[in-house]
């Protein structure tokens, strides 16, 4: 760990949320915090689940930002409430947690995520067999 940097990675990786939204984060970043998350989640020590998922996303916004010509800040927004989204299967929650004017943009993008959902898993909108499905499961 004192190798990578001794607050880049550790802990919940707030300060990569912040490097990430000042332009500090550097391409990779995204990648070897989520090896690190992973890596301790699984050999037993706790540790947060969700304040990690906001680094991952916002470093990896950060780093995509180049690549389509958009403003850092904005991306790393994006990235920040999509991979909370995706990884905890909401959709309320994260356009309050974009705030400013983004929230509209994160909308958007998480009404195109769930309508490519709806596309691949039709059954999903079908309630009385996914109702039926979890009670023969249990």
């Amino acid at each position: 760990m004192l190798l990578l940097g001794p607050a880049r990675y550790s802990g919940l990786g707030t300060a990569l949320i912040g490097l990430s939204f000042e332009g500090g984060a550097i391409t990779f970043d995204w990648l070897i915090k989520l090896l690190l998350t992973v890596l301790t989640l699984s050999t037993g020590f706790q540790g947060g689940e969700v304040t990690p998922l906001f680094a991952i996303g916002s470093a990896l916004g950060a780093s995509l930002a180049p690549v389509f010509g958009l403003p850092l800040p904005f991306m790393a927004a994006l990235g920040y409430v999509s991979v909370f989204a995706a990884a905890t299967n909401s959709f309320l929650t994260p356009p309050f947690h974009s705030g400013g004017s983004y929230w509209v943009f994160t909308l958007l993008l998480l009404l195109a995520r769930y309508c490519r959902r709806l596309y691949l898993q039709p059954e999903c909108l079908d309630l009385p067999a996914t109702v039926k499905k979890i009670h023969n499961f249990q």
